[in-house]
């Protein structure tokens, strides 16, 4: 008796086993939930950027060390500055300032925490500004426990520079925020000698 061959199911794909296409949709599926969880954490993960450790640091300060900036080389001054005594300056990452740091009153110092502490006063930094370039008006240092931390305010161009062992950063100040950190800055107690320089962070 001659042998019949089976007759093939023509619902049955002859290149993939049963349960392949199943298995690949659910891969799919399972994908498409991961990416979708991603999305909904970014928010949630804005903490664990530089500068979510930058106002992070700065709230938990127990001391900000202030220092006003000094004229720009082509001679043109912050708003801020006055003219140091000779000799009596400081460098911190290739800007000049004056070596007395300036005394904030409690209550305004902890005003300075809560701006630079919050991540909403940081917007994306932004090119082209016709605002001659960086040119820090104040500098502002602290320490978390041997880290050292270290703000640079330009209200030239509206701009921050942060710097620290995880941070290395130039953000714009978001709207509103420059005429908060002024407005704390800009009548601030005599200079006194600190040991700021202590916590140059070059």
């Amino acid at each position: 008796m001659p042998i019949i061959p089976p007759t093939p199911n023509p619902h049955r794909s002859s290149r993939h086993p049963v349960g392949v296409g199943a298995s690949a949709a659910a891969v799919r599926f399972t994908s498409m939930l991961v990416s979708l969880a991603l999305l909904l954490l970014l928010p949630a993960l804005g903490g664990c950027t530089s500068v979510g450790v930058y106002t992070r640091t700065v709230q938990a300060a127990t001391e900000l060390v202030v220092h006003r900036g000094l004229p720009r080389a082509d001679g043109v001054a912050p708003a801020t500055a006055t003219p140091p005594a000779a000799n009596d300056t400081i460098t911190l990452q290739g800007y000049a300032f004056e070596g007395a740091a300036i005394t904030i009153s409690p209550p305004d110092v902890e005003r300075l925490r809560v701006v630079l502490g919050a991540r909403s006063s940081y917007a994306s930094f932004t090119e082209n500004k016709k605002c001659g370039g960086f040119h820090p008006d104040y500098a502002l240092q602290w320490s978390d426990d041997e880290r050292r931390y270290l703000t640079l305010i330009c209200f030239g161009c509206d701009e921050f520079k942060l710097f620290g062992p995880e941070v290395a950063e130039r953000y714009d100040m978001a709207p509103g925020v420059s005429a908060q950190l002024r407005t704390l800055l800009s009548h601030p107690s005599a200079p006194v000698p600190a040991a700021a320089a202590q916590l140059n962070a070059q």
